[in-house]
Protein backbone atom coordinates (compact mmCIF):
# COMPACT_ATOMS: atom_id res chain seq x y z
CA UNK A 1 0.00 0.00 0.00
CA UNK A 2 3.30 2.74 0.71
CA UNK A 3 4.64 1.34 -2.50
CA UNK A 4 1.18 2.34 -4.45
CA UNK A 5 0.58 5.52 -2.46
CA UNK A 6 4.36 6.52 -3.37
CA UNK A 7 3.73 5.93 -6.85
CA UNK A 8 0.20 7.21 -6.93
CA UNK A 9 2.03 10.68 -5.70
CA UNK A 10 5.05 10.91 -7.92
CA UNK A 11 2.51 10.63 -10.84
CA UNK A 12 0.64 13.66 -9.27
CA UNK A 13 3.76 15.54 -8.96
CA UNK A 14 4.74 15.10 -12.48
CA UNK A 15 1.43 15.91 -13.62
CA UNK A 16 1.57 18.88 -11.68
CA UNK A 17 5.05 19.76 -12.76
CA UNK A 18 4.04 18.94 -16.99
CA UNK A 19 1.18 21.18 -16.71
CA UNK A 20 3.86 24.17 -15.12
CA UNK A 21 6.03 23.67 -17.56
CA UNK A 22 3.83 23.82 -20.58
CA UNK A 23 1.93 26.96 -19.72
CA UNK A 24 5.51 27.84 -19.24
CA UNK A 25 6.54 26.73 -22.42
CA UNK A 26 3.35 28.32 -24.52
CA UNK A 27 2.89 31.45 -23.00
CA UNK A 28 6.76 32.02 -23.48
CA UNK A 29 7.20 34.40 -20.61
CA UNK A 30 9.53 33.93 -17.76
CA UNK A 31 7.64 36.10 -15.21
CA UNK A 32 6.10 39.17 -14.24
CA UNK A 33 7.80 42.83 -13.11
CA UNK A 34 5.78 45.09 -10.93
CA UNK A 35 6.96 48.67 -10.82
CA UNK A 36 4.71 51.91 -9.69
CA UNK A 37 4.24 52.66 -13.69
CA UNK A 38 2.33 48.67 -13.81
CA UNK A 39 3.19 45.35 -14.37
CA UNK A 40 5.47 43.80 -17.02
CA UNK A 41 5.49 40.56 -18.27
CA UNK A 42 9.61 39.11 -18.73
CA UNK A 43 10.64 37.42 -21.84
CA UNK A 44 13.41 36.03 -20.75
CA UNK A 45 14.53 34.98 -17.41
CA UNK A 46 17.85 36.98 -17.97
CA UNK A 47 15.76 40.07 -17.49
CA UNK A 48 15.23 39.72 -13.78
CA UNK A 49 18.61 39.30 -13.40
CA UNK A 50 19.94 41.91 -15.56
CA UNK A 51 17.44 44.60 -13.44
CA UNK A 52 19.58 43.72 -10.66
CA UNK A 53 22.66 43.09 -11.23
CA UNK A 54 23.51 46.84 -13.05
CA UNK A 55 22.26 48.18 -10.13
CA UNK A 56 24.74 48.24 -7.20
CA UNK A 57 22.52 50.11 -4.75
CA UNK A 58 19.82 47.54 -4.17
CA UNK A 59 19.85 44.05 -3.34
CA UNK A 60 17.16 40.99 -4.22
CA UNK A 61 15.40 39.03 -1.53
CA UNK A 62 13.86 36.01 -3.06
CA UNK A 63 11.11 33.61 -2.06
CA UNK A 64 9.93 30.61 -3.33
CA UNK A 65 6.36 30.31 -4.37
CA UNK A 66 5.43 26.61 -3.45
CA UNK A 67 2.24 24.50 -4.01
CA UNK A 68 1.72 21.47 -3.32
CA UNK A 69 4.88 21.06 -2.16
CA UNK A 70 6.66 21.91 -5.16
CA UNK A 71 8.75 25.36 -6.31
CA UNK A 72 7.15 26.80 -9.14
CA UNK A 73 8.11 29.86 -8.91
CA UNK A 74 10.23 32.45 -7.06
CA UNK A 75 9.05 36.36 -5.62
CA UNK A 76 12.24 38.77 -6.10
CA UNK A 77 11.45 41.63 -3.94
CA UNK A 78 14.50 44.65 -5.17
CA UNK A 79 15.29 46.96 -2.25
CA UNK A 80 17.60 49.55 -1.06
CA UNK A 81 21.25 47.57 -0.70
CA UNK A 82 21.94 49.57 3.11
CA UNK A 83 18.10 48.72 4.12
CA UNK A 84 17.72 45.60 6.08
CA UNK A 85 14.66 43.49 5.95
CA UNK A 86 12.59 42.76 9.25
CA UNK A 87 11.22 39.66 10.17
CA UNK A 88 7.48 40.79 9.74
CA UNK A 89 8.43 42.18 6.35
CA UNK A 90 10.07 38.81 5.24
CA UNK A 91 6.62 37.13 7.02
CA UNK A 92 4.33 39.67 4.66
CA UNK A 93 6.95 38.59 1.65
CA UNK A 94 6.43 35.20 2.22
CA UNK A 95 2.84 35.55 2.94
CA UNK A 96 2.45 37.39 -0.68
CA UNK A 97 4.35 34.20 -2.58
CA UNK A 98 2.19 31.92 -0.45
CA UNK A 99 -0.77 34.06 -2.08
CA UNK A 100 0.11 34.15 -5.23
CA UNK A 101 0.88 30.41 -5.46
CA UNK A 102 -2.82 29.62 -4.82
CA UNK A 103 -3.92 32.72 -7.13
CA UNK A 104 -1.21 31.32 -10.01
CA UNK A 105 -2.69 27.71 -9.57
CA UNK A 106 -6.21 28.59 -9.51
CA UNK A 107 -5.38 30.68 -12.68
CA UNK A 108 -4.32 27.49 -14.19
CA UNK A 109 -7.03 25.43 -13.14
CA UNK A 110 -9.19 27.96 -14.68
CA UNK A 111 -7.40 27.61 -17.70
CA UNK A 112 -7.76 23.72 -18.06
CA UNK A 113 -11.20 23.47 -17.38
CA UNK A 114 -11.86 26.16 -20.20
CA UNK A 115 -10.18 23.77 -22.38
CA UNK A 116 -11.52 20.89 -21.66
CA UNK A 117 -14.92 22.65 -21.88
CA UNK A 118 -14.24 23.57 -25.14
CA UNK A 119 -12.77 20.53 -26.52
CA UNK A 120 -16.13 18.28 -24.78
CA UNK A 121 -18.13 21.68 -26.87
CA UNK A 122 -16.53 20.87 -30.28
CA UNK A 123 -16.69 17.03 -29.57
CA UNK A 124 -20.37 17.72 -29.32
CA UNK A 125 -20.86 19.34 -32.28
CA UNK A 126 -19.16 16.98 -34.52
CA UNK A 127 -21.09 14.11 -33.16
CA UNK A 128 -24.24 16.31 -33.93
CA UNK A 129 -23.00 17.04 -37.55
CA UNK A 130 -22.43 13.25 -37.69
CA UNK A 131 -25.41 12.32 -36.60
CA UNK A 132 -28.03 14.58 -38.69
CA UNK A 133 -27.68 11.65 -41.57
CA UNK A 134 -28.17 8.11 -41.68
CA UNK A 135 -26.16 7.28 -44.57
CA UNK A 136 -22.44 5.84 -43.04
CA UNK A 137 -20.52 7.41 -46.04
CA UNK A 138 -22.28 10.63 -45.37
CA UNK A 139 -21.11 10.50 -41.83
CA UNK A 140 -17.59 9.01 -42.61
CA UNK A 141 -17.64 12.14 -45.32
CA UNK A 142 -18.60 14.32 -42.11
CA UNK A 143 -16.65 13.33 -39.90
CA UNK A 144 -13.26 13.82 -42.45
CA UNK A 145 -14.10 17.11 -42.58
CA UNK A 146 -15.13 17.97 -39.34
CA UNK A 147 -11.90 17.10 -38.15
CA UNK A 148 -9.69 18.26 -40.96
CA UNK A 149 -11.40 21.97 -39.87
CA UNK A 150 -11.18 21.11 -36.36
CA UNK A 151 -7.33 20.31 -36.09
CA UNK A 152 -6.70 22.42 -39.05
CA UNK A 153 -5.03 19.78 -40.65
CA UNK A 154 -4.86 19.34 -44.55
CA UNK A 155 -4.96 15.41 -44.96
CA UNK A 156 -7.58 13.13 -42.21
CA UNK A 157 -7.78 9.32 -43.19
CA UNK A 158 -10.19 6.46 -41.97
CA UNK A 159 -8.74 3.15 -42.05
CA UNK A 160 -10.85 0.28 -41.40
CA UNK A 161 -9.67 -2.43 -39.88
CA UNK A 162 -9.59 -6.05 -41.12
CA UNK A 163 -11.33 -8.29 -39.10
CA UNK A 164 -9.44 -11.11 -38.01
CA UNK A 165 -10.74 -14.48 -37.69
CA UNK A 166 -10.44 -16.47 -34.47
CA UNK A 167 -8.99 -19.21 -35.87
CA UNK A 168 -5.80 -17.30 -36.69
Amino acid sequence: MDRSLAEAEAASRRFFRENWNRLAEEFKISGYRYTAGGTTPLSSSNESIEMTTGNTDHKQVMVPIIMRGQEIGELSVIVPKDESIKSDQMDIIRAVADRVAVIAENARLFDETTRRAERERLVTDITTKIRSTNDPQAMIETAIRELRDALKVSRVEVIPQKKKSPDV
